[in-house]
């Protein structure tokens, strides 16, 4: 037992010193790690913005009750990624602005009233969340750093949530 716990511990720190086992906070990510986590934080930025309006604006109670949900879960995931980041030495270089492309799309669909808002909001949703879950599993299965994969298998189910409310929500408004 003592020569087994030995050499488990002598493969460890050869791992350790050959660069195999790396420790969370000591150096950012990689450049394709935080390429994600900054696209992320930033789509999330968006979907809280239009979460936030379609809970107050939007013609039908499933689209309202909808973007609230949306606009909660993100707000959480945007903090979960800042963190991570935070965590892990690397800055995102994030703030509470829209891209500029965001904040055109912000306020084209922001115009439209009523049910037009809620069946464009619908299908921008559908659309962004089928993409975005692409995204989250090709991270869970690629990611370079651990906490990545494991973060983006984790908000999977999150994603694949909002993408079935988004098409039901979508079904009711477009019929």
């Amino acid at each position: 037992m003592k020569r087994e716990i030995t050499l488990g511990l002598a493969m460890f720190i050869a791992a350790v010193a050959l660069g195999g086992v790396s420790f969370a906070a000591d150096k950012p990510f990689d450049a394709r790690d935080e390429g994600f986590l900054k696209d992320t934080a930033q789509r999330d930025l968006l979907m809280i913005k239009l979460g936030d309006y379609a809970a107050q604006h939007a013609e039908s109670q499933t689209v309202k009750d909808l973007g609230k949900q949306v606009a909660e879960d993100h707000r959480q995931n945007r903090q979960q990624v800042l963190d991570l980041a935070k965590d892990n030495k690397t800055d995102l270089h994030q703030n509470e602005k829209l891209l500029p492309t965001q904040q055109e799309y912000f306020d084209m669909i922001t115009k439209k009233p009523g049910i037009s808002f809620d069946k464009d909001y619908t299908k921008w949703l559908v659309a962004q969340h089928s993409e975005e879950i692409k995204q989250f599993q090709l991270e869970r299965d690629h990611a370079h750093d651990v906490q990545v994969r494991e973060y983006a298998g984790k908000t999977l189910p999150t994603l694949e949530q909002h993408l079935k409310s988004a098409r039901d929500a979508q079904a009711k408004v477009w019929s």
